[in-house]
């Protein structure tokens, strides 16, 4: 099975709009994504679930390295 088939078939219901686009975005960095095929889209969407602040936000990625690697059960 290819990618897309198993990530549609996996897809929550409540994201159909990811649904509806036929490449398999493997890439994300602020506004930006990129296909398998290395082509470039600015993601219009983020903002519709968890991205407010863009794909892999260089403080919020910091930030959870930093924590993963403190090896801390919460937060403090």
């Amino acid at each position: 099975m290819d990618p897309l088939s198993y990530t549609q078939q996996v897809e929550s219901n409540a994201r159909t709009y990811a649904g509806t686009f036929q490449q398999m975005f493997i890439e994300g960095n602020g506004i930006r994504v990129w296909d398998a095929r290395g082509r470039e889209y600015i993601d219009c969407l983020s903002n519709a679930g968890a991205l407010p602040l863009g794909h892999n936000n260089p403080e919020v990625k910091k930030r959870v390295l930093a924590h993963v690697s403190s090896d801390q059960l919460q937060l403090l």
